[in-house]
């Protein structure tokens, strides 16, 4: 892959992630993570950290998986790559805060990096 194209593919594929992400935990389910999540760790959100893990997600996609050919290879390909590193994430909370960290909550966040990595995909492989 050419070096513009990959800087093309990150930033749309950052930007699509930090918009999609910024929706999802900023508006949609805000209190649902911040309810949860109080009895596990006091929260407070590090803006930098948070961007680096959108850019290592995609910079990761990007050198593992790449622009797809076709939509459907597109978001099948992101939703197994979203699967993965989610569910790593989760059940490694669930493992280290057992009897703290809500199940549920996991499964939430599993189903969300399934679906936000598959569109970072599509996103990237449509541009």
């Amino acid at each position: 892959m050419q070096v513009l194209f990959f800087i093309k593919y990150l930033i749309i594929g950052v930007l699509t992630f930090i918009i999609l992400d910024s929706l999802w935990l900023g508006l949609f389910m805000k209190n649902y993570y911040f309810q949860h999540l109080k009895n596990v760790a006091p929260i407070k959100i590090n803006l930098a950290l948070g961007f680096f893990v959108y850019l290592i997600a995609v910079i990761g996609f990007l050198l593992l998986i790449g622009p797809q050919a076709t939509w459907q290879q597109a978001l099948l390909k992101g939703a197994i790559y979203g699967f993965s590193i989610y569910a790593v994430y989760d059940l490694t909370n669930l493992a280290f805060f057992s009897g703290t960290w809500p199940v549920i909550l996991s499964i939430i966040d599993i189903c969300w990096g399934t679906f936000v990595l598959s569109m970072v995909s599509l996103m990237i492989s449509i541009w």
